[in-house]
């Protein structure tokens, strides 16, 4: 056999092997992830901004239902926002034209899981 030949075997045989256990990884990993259970009712939490990526859904009401599961209660929250997309309390409430403090940052900040009253955001 050539030397050209076997190290066209060779590559054949490393190319197919690695491109097999990449689909058998995805494969394993799609199967074995469970799916989120919950259901939505209300408007989109998010709209798609081409600036930014995601932004609130301005004047929205969201309500989020986790079922139980063998080691949680069954719970849901609602998330209502003003017409400039900030959390408020309930509907047809306004957040403050001016505020003193701003805070920033990921679902922690925006309590999610949590009405806005309990929120660390709300309470600052």
């Amino acid at each position: 056999m050539s030397q050209a030949k076997k190290l066209k075997t060779a590559t054949l045989t490393l190319v197919s092997t690695v491109i097999g256990l990449l689909l058998g990884i995805w494969i394993a990993a799609y199967l074995t992830v469970p799916g989120i259970a919950m259901s939505v009712e209300g408007d989109p939490l998010v709209l798609f901004d081409p600036e930014i990526g995601a932004i609130a859904n301005p004047s929205s009401h969201n309500r989020r239902i986790y079922p139980a599961i063998k080691d949680r209660k069954a719970f849901a929250f609602d998330v209502y926002t003003d017409d400039r997309g900030a959390r408020v309390d309930g509907p047809g409430q306004k957040s403050p034209a001016k505020v003193d403090i701003v805070v920033v940052g990921d679902s922690f900040t925006w309590g999610y899981a949590l009405p806005n009253p309990e929120t660390y955001a709300n309470r600052v």
